[in-house]
């Protein structure tokens, strides 16, 4: 990110919470209808098996 694009973000972010089992996702998809907490979930695991499979 350069200097014009760091001026220009928020000086803030709204963000959401989900707690799943032993884990805290964070998130700024806020809205709970369109995102629910079992499809964050679900994508955060596929997520870390992709980095997992990656790792050498």
């Amino acid at each position: 990110m350069g200097q014009e694009q760091y001026d220009q973000a928020p000086p803030s972010l709204t963000v959401r919470e989900l707690y799943c089992g032993d884990k805290i996702l964070v998130t700024t998809l806020l809205d709970t209808n369109q995102t629910p907490k079992a499809e964050l979930n679900k994508l955060y695991r596929s997520r870390s098996h992709v980095e997992l499979d990656y790792a050498i």
